[in-house]
């Protein structure tokens, strides 16, 4: 009885330290801070706290940093939110994605441009993981279809809104007027009320 008692206490301390990871990654956590901040963090989890496993990160971006953490310290990673299709090259046996990379959307996004016969789209992505990691992909599927990408328009995670209006504005000069956004929601609202102020919301204009 003392022996199985003491069994559950582990196993209770255990699922503690697990389910505490994921608190780390929540909004206002450690992981909203600086790489060095991350670093610190994860470092700690790993080495003093000693955890099972983290569950998470949040972002590709996260992902990529943790992932190789992880794998030296051989603690899966569980992601139940990390798409970019490139954090598949890290081939880590400790990162395991519970979810679809971005590469899934792409035939689904030519399927679209083809049937309107769309010729040329502008790629409107952030400057990380995330935004690159699905470009390759994108470019192949568009290829297939013979279309265009005349030029790609790339923001900063944490770009202004004067820095999203300029870019805005060096696309209203181009005649292509589709365009296909790819980043988190807390960049993309901004672009689109920018991009709504501008006149860039208005007939004419197609946004994916």
């Amino acid at each position: 009885m003392a022996a199985t008692r003491g069994w559950l206490v582990t196993m209770v301390v255990r699922l503690v330290l697990v389910v505490a990871v994921v608190l780390w990654y929540g909004d206002g956590g450690p992981f909203c801070g600086s790489s060095v901040d991350n670093f610190a963090v994860t470092l700690d989890l790993l080495k003093n706290v000693q955890v099972e496993a983290i569950i998470g990160p949040a972002t590709s971006t996260q992902a990529d940093f943790v992932i190789n953490l992880g794998g030296k310290a051989q603690v899966p990673i569980i992601s139940f939110s990390a798409t970019s299709p490139s954090l598949s090259s890290i081939r880590s046996p400790y990162f395991i994605r519970a979810t679809h990379n971005d590469s899934s959307q792409v035939k689904a996004i030519s399927a679209i441009i083809q049937a309107y016969g769309w010729r040329e789209v502008v790629p409107i992505y952030v400057d990380n993981e995330l935004g690159e990691g699905i470009l390759p992909f994108l470019s192949d599927a568009l290829q297939e279809i013979d279309t265009r990408i005349p030029y790609r328009s790339i923001l900063s995670p944490s770009a202004t809104d004067d820095q999203i209006a300029t870019e805005l504005y060096k696309l209203m000069t181009m005649q292509t007027r589709v365009f296909i956004v790819h980043m988190l929601p807390s960049l993309s609202s901004k672009l689109f009320t920018k991009a709504k102020e501008a006149g860039m919301m208005s007939e004419g204009y197609v946004g994916s």
